[in-house]
C-alpha cells in the first residue's frame, strides 16, 4: 500500500523537528558555555592579573617618562640660563680686558711721565745746585757790598744825627768859651752864672750821650729793613735761577699749620710732586757790625 504525503504535513514535520532540535541546543548551549566559561576562567584572571601589572607598570613607565619631560624642561631652562649667565661674563670679561688694557696703558703712560718728570726735577735740582754755587761767591759779595753800603748809609745818617745833636753843644761850648775869655779878668763877679753854664754843659752831655746810645739802639734794632734787604737779596739769586715769581716761589705767604698757629715764610719755593721748600732770610746788621769791629780774624 502506498502512502502519500502531503506537503504541508512535512512542512510540519520538518517545523516540529527544528523546534524539538533548537530546544535541545538551547538547552544543551547553556552547558557547553558553562564548561567552556570555567575552562578559560583560570586563563583569564591571568590575563587580567598581566593586564594589571602592565596598565600599573604603562602608569609607572608615564609617570617616569613625564617627570623626565619635566626635568628635562628644567634643564634646558637652567641651560638657557646658564647661557645667558655665560654670554654676560664673556662681555663683562672682555670689557674687563678692555679696561685691564686701558689701566695698563694708562700706569705705563703714568710712570713715564712721572719718570720724566723726575728725571726733569732732578735736572732742575742739580741746575739749580750748580747755579747756586756758581753765585755763591757773587751772592757773598753782593751781601758784603750791600752790607758794607748799608754800614756807610747808617753811618753817613748817625754821623748826620749826632752832628745836628752836637752842633748845638759845639755852638754852645764855643759862646761859652767866648764868653769865658771875655771874663776872665772879673772871674769873682761871673762865678756864679759859670757855674750855672757848666751845670746846664753837664745835663747837655748827660741828655745828648743817652740819645746817642737810643739812637744807635734804633739803628741797630731795625728787623725790618735787614729783612727786607734779606728778601730782596734771595729773590734776585732765585730770579737768576730761572724761577718764577708767582708761579715758582711765593714771597711772605700766610700759612697755617695743624695747630692753627699762622706762619708767614719769606719764600717758598715750589718743588716737582707737590713739595716745598721753606727759605727764611734774615741777615743780622748788629752781627755783621761786631765782627767788622772784631779786631782778631
Amino acid at each position: 500500500m502506498s502512502v502519500s504525503l502531503d506537503p504541508n504535513s512535512l512542512l510540519i514535520g520538518f517545523a516540529a523537528a527544528a523546534l524539538i532540535a533548537l530546544i535541545l541546543l538551547l538547552w544543551l548551549l547553556p552547558r557547553a558555555r558553562r564548561r567552556a566559561v570555567e575552562a578559560i576562567e583560570p586563563q583569564r584572571r591571568e590575563l587580567q592579573a598581566a593586564l594589571a601589572a602592565t596598565e600599573k607598570a604603562a602608569e609607572a613607565q608615564r609617570e617616569r617618562a613625564e617627570d623626565a619631560v619635566r626635568e628635562q624642561a628644567v634643564l634646558h631652562s637652567r641651560v638657557a640660563t646658564l647661557d645667558e649667565q655665560n654670554g654676560q661674563l664673556r662681555a663683562d670679561l672682555s670689557r674687563t680686558r678692555s679696561d685691564a688694557d686701558g689701566l695698563q696703558r694708562q700706569l705705563t703712560d703714568a710712570t713715564v711721565r712721572s719718570e720724566e718728570r723726575l728725571r726733569a726735577a732732578d735736572e732742575k735740582l742739580a741746575a739749580l745746585q750748580r747755579l747756586q754755587e756758581q753765585l755763591k761767591p757773587e751772592f757773598e759779595n753782593l751781601a758784603n757790598r750791600l752790607l758794607e753800603e748799608k754800614a756807610k748809609n747808617l753811618k753817613q745818617q748817625s754821623f748826620e744825627q749826632l752832628g745836628g745833636l752836637l752842633n748845638p753843644l759845639r755852638e754852645r761850648i764855643e759862646g761859652f768859651q767866648k764868653q769865658v775869655a771875655e771874663s776872665y779878668g772879673n772871674e769873682r763877679l761871673q762865678q756864679h752864672s759859670l757855674k750855672e753854664e757848666i751845670k746846664q754843659l753837664r745835663e747837655l752831655n748827660i741828655r745828648l750821650s743817652d740819645e746817642a746810645d737810643s739812637l744807635a739802639k734804633a739803628l741797630r734794632g731795625q728787623q725790618k729793613i735787614q729783612g727786607d734787604w734779606g728778601e730782596m737779596v734771595l729773590e734776585r739769586v732765585l730770579e737768576a735761577s730761572g724761577l718764577t715769581p708767582g708761579r715758582d716761589f711765593e714771597t711772605q705767604q700766610s700759612l697755617r699749620d695743624e695747630d692753627g698757629a699762622l706762619w708767614r715764610p719769606d719764600v717758598v719755593v715750589h718743588l716737582p710732586e707737590g713739595r716745598d721748600l721753606v727759605i727764611d732770610a734774615k741777615v743780622s746788621l748788629t752781627a755783621y757790625i761786631r765782627a767788622a769791629n772784631a779786631t782778631d780774624d
